[in-house]
């Protein structure tokens, strides 16, 4: 029985064809199939952007925070000045010039827009009030400059 080189060849090729795939190399290549498969359902969910400003969740947890404040304040007669803090956020209580309730203002706000008040009105802050805001607030720069505007 004589084989040739080339019948011997031939049949390590077909023999190299039909090689099972090493354990590791499975592995690898289900592992990234999964990894790809996580990328690109990360990349779905997160294109669709749920919005900023009054559209995202963490903005209307904080307006829902400072409605519920000025309501708590709204019919009172004698709210001095203070800061107050709620789940992290601190808030200036400044009472109203001209008639019962107070202004209500997020110090430190986490999402956008980065100045929250209610109600929406003019008021006024003296110097020392501004500075104790400074002082013994975490405040954000964006408030700290819309409330020096506001120093009288």
């Amino acid at each position: 029985m004589h084989t040739s080189v080339q019948e011997i060849t031939h049949n390590n090729a077909l023999s190299a064809d039909h090689k099972k795939p090493r354990p590791l190399k499975s592995a690898v290549v289900c592992f990234m199939k999964y990894l790809i498969t996580y990328i690109l359902v990360f990349m779905v969910l997160s294109c669709g952007n749920p919005g900023d400003g009054r559209e995202s969740f963490g903005d209307k947890k904080e307006w829902s925070i400072l409605q519920q404040l000025e309501y708590e304040t709204r019919k009172a007669n004698d709210i001095d000045f203070h800061v107050k803090n709620i789940n992290e956020y601190f808030f200036a209580i400044i009472p109203k010039s001209s008639s019962q309730g107070a202004i209500v203002i997020m110090l430190n706000p986490k999402h956008p827009p980065f100045y929250k008040q209610i109600p929406n009105v003019s008021f006024g802050l003296t110097i020392d009030q501004y500075n104790e805001l400074i002082e013994k607030s975490p405040i954000i720069s964006t408030v700290e400059e819309a409330l020096k505007s506001h120093v009288e």
